[in-house]
């Protein structure tokens, strides 16, 4: 059910406290801030994290100033929390950095990282009153955990990230594109990365999902039932500078995965389109595709900080993301808040709206993508009114809007309503 669908006023328990458990600073830890604010947070069991206001320990500094990528996750995994509300478990990150060493896969590494994150949860919720419900975001935790949860009453939601379809369609297009492709994900690698979605779902009392993208991979999974999930977008907290310095032409992308994110079919329809373009990538590419011919002439920024990407859409004419395999981008709707139309795949599980605010394209299909960025750029008059309405559109992803619908679906759920 998506969530413009759900009613207010469901019936809920008079004290509801929600644990959520998830690991990595994903979305800037919106959902537990939200919960928090509303005061419906039990408690927020995470990986590496520091509370508001919160000096990290001796222990901590000291590694920090050995591993690099650990002083990084620092600087960004201040949780919007109260110490109190904050379990905070940092083996599960050293676990899975371990894995990574060792060479255990990604898939591997993740599932470790879970079930020792899950296995931290379960201690840390001797702290504190049994919740109402539990939320895992992005199946943090692990089935095998939640399953321990559901056995004693705690009704489990898992928020689904990106589709679990993902990796097959990399594998394929990996395939398609063997020289935009720096390797491809093994069959047992995609067997247990499906597999991992369908234990989750399995667990699951309610599946929250960010995107009609996430929903249709969802509906591969045997036994899956959408009349217990509902839509639960992301918020974007950062609103766009309006677009005043925009180039017409200015095709933006913006990503690190070309191959998933679909620079293999953009990059060559910028020749074939009716108006003249200049793609604009922004985003960390293998130095291999630096120099692919497919990007002759075009401009590769790297790695974009947020304040100068914020400064990329001012001055784009469009945005493009013709994703393969996503959840729901933050870029587009930071795009659209600046004005930016969107062209996108429905694959890429953007908020457009086909012709009103962007267009939406079929995946692996360069000649869609050159004919949908000419109507645009061509027609200033309609790109003009496509900027206004992306504006519009952008306002219902801002955190405000999203904790109304994230609190409207704990009710659901925790009134026993389908």
């Amino acid at each position: 059910m998506r969530h413009e669908d759900l009613s207010r006023g469901s019936a809920r328990p008079a004290t509801s406290r929600t644990l959520v458990i998830q690991a990595g600073a994903r979305h800037g830890y919106a959902f537990p801030a939200m919960l928090a604010e509303a005061d419906r947070l039990a408690f927020f069991q995470t990986t590496t994290a520091l509370a508001a206001g919160q000096s990290p320990g001796p222990a901590m500094v000291l590694a920090s100033r050995v591993f690099s990528r650990l002083r990084a996750a620092l600087a960004r995994r201040r949780a919007p929390l109260a110490p109190d509300l904050l379990a905070v478990a940092p083996g599960p990150d050293i676990l899975r950095a371990g894995c990574r060493v060792t060479g255990a896969g990604h898939m591997r590494a993740r599932l470790a990282q879970n079930a020792a994150l899950g296995r931290a949860a379960l201690v840390s919720s001797a702290r504190w009153p049994r919740p109402t419900s539990l939320l895992a975001v992005d199946g943090g935790g692990g089935a095998a955990a939640l399953a321990r949860f559901r056995r004693s009453g705690v009704p489990i939601i898992v928020d689904i990230a990106v589709t679990p379809t993902a990796l097959r369609t990399v594998a394929d297009a990996a395939r398609r594109h063997p020289d935009w492709a720096d390797g491809a994900p093994s069959e047992r690698e995609i067997r247990r990365f499906e597999e991992h979605y369908a234990r989750l779902v399995a667990v699951a009392d309610w599946i929250f999902y960010p995107s009609t993208a996430v929903l249709q991979g969802l509906e591969t999974i045997p036994g899956f039932d959408p009349a217990r999930a509902r839509e639960v977008p992301y918020p974007v907290a950062r609103s766009g500078a309006p677009a005043t310095a925009t180039e017409p032409g200015r095709v933006l992308f913006v990503g690190s995965d070309p191959l998933r994110k679909g620079l293999p079919d953009l990059a060559p329809s910028i020749r074939m389109a009716a108006v003249p373009l200049h793609l604009v990538v922004a985003g960390q590419l293998p130095r291999a595709l630096c120099a692919h011919p497919d990007l002759c002439g075009a401009t590769l920024l790297g790695h974009v900080p947020a304040a100068r990407l914020a400064a990329e859409y001012a001055r784009a004419d469009i945005l493009v993301l013709p994703s393969l395999a996503e959840g729901m981008p933050a870029v587009a709707v930071e795009a659209m808040a600046a004005g930016v139309p969107v062209v996108a795949t429905q694959a890429a599980g953007t908020p457009v709206v086909h012709g009103v605010s962007g267009l939406i394209v079929p995946p692996n299909n360069p000649q869609a993508l050159a004919h949908a960025m000419t109507k645009i750029v061509g027609d200033r008059g309609r790109r003009a009114q496509m900027s206004d309405a992306a504006r519009r559109r952008a306002e219902a992803y801002r955190p405000e809007s999203v904790a109304r619908i994230l609190l409207d679906a704990l009710d659901h759920v925790e009134g026993g309503r389908s």
